[in-house]
């Protein structure tokens, strides 16, 4: 349990025929969605 400052980013979608969003967390910058 690693507990301290992280930097990151932070993306929300919108799921697909749906009011919903799904936020998720990224800590490295080269996932796909960048």
């Amino acid at each position: 349990n690693w507990i301290g400052r992280s930097e990151g980013v932070e993306i929300t979608f919108k799921v697909a025929d749906s009011e919903e969003t799904l936020t998720v967390y990224i800590l490295q910058n080269n996932s796909p969605w960048l």
